[in-house]
């Protein structure tokens, strides 16, 4: 019984996790993300090559849509001499994205470290990734209109709060079936006696 119990469990976890945790199945440089928030800011260590710094205000990164425009204010600076800090401003309208780019490529030099920080007037994502990562965000974030956003969250919604319900029926099915059984043969037993009697008065 707490074999068949558990074994339902794991599987409602199996099916509804993937729909519930947020992910980015895209590249990012790590420990670059900073997900919906007014502040946020990273120090990471870059290798020499072409680097895109992202500010999405899409929703696709914590799967929410519910968006606004945003004005952030942000800085870039680089350990190395010869990198060129950054320091600037950029609207990021709900349902968009903005991004600048950096070529880190000094002679002799294959790593710096990168700070950045940013301040945003209202909830945004930021991330640094490479050209490669930058294909598959746009890939990701191509389709989505806003009318594909609310019917994907309203499909997963009620696929996922179908499933819950079949498995927690399930499981309340196999962990109470024993008792329904002791019932039934309880009564069956008790009909059986009243039957009895009901000879024995004849």
């Amino acid at each position: 019984m707490k074999r068949k119990t558990a074994l339902l469990t794991f599987a409602l976890l199996v099916i509804i996790l993937p729909t519930v945790v947020s992910g980015s199945p895209f590249y990012f440089v790590p420990n670059t993300m900073i997900e919906d928030r007014k502040y946020g800011s990273f120090s990471v260590i870059v290798e020499e090559g072409f680097y895109f710094l992202i500010f999405d205000n899409t929703g696709y990164i914590t799967d929410n849509y519910t968006r606004v425009d945003s004005y952030v204010i942000f800085t870039l600076n680089f350990e190395e001499e010869g990198m060129r800090d950054i320091s600037a401003q950029k609207s990021v309208k709900a349902g968009e994205y903005n991004f600048i780019s950096f070529n880190f490529d000094l002679t002799g030099i294959y790593v710096t470290e990168c700070d950045f920080e940013m301040t945003a007037s209202e909830r945004i994502s930021a991330f640094l990734t490479d050209s490669t990562g930058l294909a598959e965000y746009l890939e990701e974030t191509a389709d989505l209109t806003k009318g594909q956003r609310q019917r994907a969250i309203i499909l997963v919604s009620s696929i996922s709060s179908s499933i819950i319900a079949i498995l927690l029926i399930m499981i309340v099915f196999m962990r109470y079936k024993p008792i329904w059984r002791i019932k039934k043969k309880y009564q069956a037993y008790r009909n059986k006696k009243a039957g009895i009697k009901f000879k024995n008065i004849g």
